[in-house]
């Protein structure tokens, strides 16, 4: 059983911690919150999925206060547009030693790593284009679709306004780079074809 769990203000009075502590693999996505979170997101971390975005790692876990043991512990997946561009160089190298320490697994994934299916459906949808990129959510969750045989993928935290954690502010500000719309209408088509179920709906 398999659970991609978002960050969205859905999850947010959910009660869903146990539930989704139940799942084999739990797929958390970028700077997430555990701590006074715990009945609504639960605590376990097998997947963690993160954008190739920054160089500061040890800022962003202070900031958002994330459980370090249990990241270590995860396999890691880096989504960049392009992991093997040389600009990526040096954040895949932070990723991949965090999961070396630990003894983990890491990958690194790019849009031509998804299914064939997974991107014609982004850019139908309107999800991928010269100047929108589909979120870490988004991206996260089609990893586990190409990745996994298994229908359908439960998903939780991909909806409300903002975080669940809304009492701390993304570093940078919120971002204004993906369309919120388009990426629940492509959800939502997810959900009718069988691939996708809604814990939080």
């Amino acid at each position: 059983m398999i659970a991609v769990i978002g960050s969205g203000a859905s999850l947010r009075g959910s009660g869903l911690g146990k539930q989704i502590d139940a799942f084999d693999a739990v797929v958390r996505v970028n700077w997430y919150a555990i701590a006074g979170h715990e009945k609504d997101v639960g605590t376990k971390t097998s997947h963690w999925a993160v954008a190739a975005v920054s160089s500061g790692l040890a800022k962003e876990f202070a900031h958002y206060g994330l459980p370090v043991d249990a990241i270590e512990a995860a396999e890691i997946w880096m989504i960049a547009h392009e992991p093997r561009h040389p600009k990526a160089h040096g954040i895949v190298a932070q990723f991949r030693g965090m999961a070396r320490k630990a003894k983990g697994r890491f990958d690194a994934f790019g849009l031509s790593n998804f299914g064939p299916t997974i991107l014609p459906d982004m850019q139908e949808a309107g999800c991928y284009c010269k100047s929108i990129g589909p979120s870490t959510g988004l991206q996260a969750l089609a990893i586990a679709l190409t990745k996994w045989a298994e229908r359908p993928i439960r998903i939780a935290g991909f909806a409300g306004v903002g975080h669940y954690w809304d009492r701390i502010k993304p570093m940078g500000g919120w971002p204004a780079c993906h369309d919120v719309k388009a990426e629940h209408r492509l959800i939502d088509k997810w959900v009718e074809r069988g691939d996708v179920a809604r814990m939080d709906a």
